[in-house]
């Protein structure tokens, strides 16, 4: 849509029968409203997700994909520097 993340990745809308707006999801999480008048977001929700910013870094005892799956519940894992 107009501004959702770059690259876009809307995955849905849906129209509003009798009002000139119209709602998108994004593969973020985020859904939008729109005015269709002004081509305006008019509101913005986005669910938190259970991990946000959670600090996985070091971690042991999970293998790869279980951290794949805490990434995509917001953890975040920082690269060594080294």
């Amino acid at each position: 849509m107009f501004a959702h993340p770059s690259p876009p990745e809307t995955k849905a809308i849906t129209f509003h029968p009798t009002e000139p707006t119209l709602a998108s999801s994004s593969k973020d999480g985020s859904i939008k409203q729109w005015d269709l008048n002004r081509f305006d977001c008019i509101a913005t929700w986005k669910s938190p997700r259970p991990y946000e910013n959670m600090n996985i870094t070091g971690v042991t005892g999970l293998n790869a994909a279980q951290k794949q799956s805490l990434k995509q519940l917001g953890a975040v894992e920082h690269r060594s520097t080294r």
